[in-house]
């Protein structure tokens, strides 16, 4: 689907069950040497938060340039509290994914959508399974303490090195 990056020896990316026929909309999971989806790539992405309507304060924890692409991008992690426009509920999250520089720049509280471009058109999504964190110790409802317990880790450095090394498939 163009896009190139670097994995682990003994990882794998597994693509839907599609017969031959997969297209830019199916999801590629990245597993580890156990078979445990950690990272889950959709080549090019639908352009909606899915009915999302949460205001959003975010706290970036890390941000770096993927250097390769053509279109600024970086990675991502961020720590959030989501407020329900409906009752005001709270919940936090933890997020880590690559995005494009100019809708990082552009987006507000509202949702958003964690994309970067490769060539004119395609916009994929490449970001770190929700189950791979929980079983990182981040947990449904993640705390400050246990989103910096897991920046901390191996297991963290190796999905940053796997992000940053994302570039189009041909370069």
């Amino acid at each position: 689907m163009g896009i190139g990056f670097k994995l682990p020896e003994h990882w794998s990316v597994a693509g839907d069950d599609c017969q031959g026929e997969c297209t830019e909309y199916d999801n590629w999971e990245v597993k580890d040497r156990r078979g445990e989806h950690v990272l889950t790539l959709i080549p090019n992405t639908a352009t909606s938060p899915d009915g999302d309507t949460n205001l959003y304060e975010r706290e970036v924890l890390v941000q770096k340039p993927v250097p390769q692409l053509k279109t600024p991008t970086s990675l991502l992690a961020e720590f959030w509290t989501g407020t329900s426009q409906e009752d005001g509920e709270k919940e936090t999250g933890f997020s880590l994914a690559l995005i494009d520089d100019q809708a990082l720049a552009d987006r507000t509280e509202m949702p958003d959508l964690e994309y970067f471009k490769i060539g004119d058109s395609q916009a994929p999504m490449f970001w770190v399974d929700d189950e791979y964190m929980e079983d990182q110790g981040i947990g449904d409802d993640p705390t400050r303490e246990g989103v910096d317990t897991f920046l901390a880790s191996d297991e963290y450095q190796t999905v940053e090195a796997i992000l940053l090394s994302v570039r189009h498939a041909a370069s």
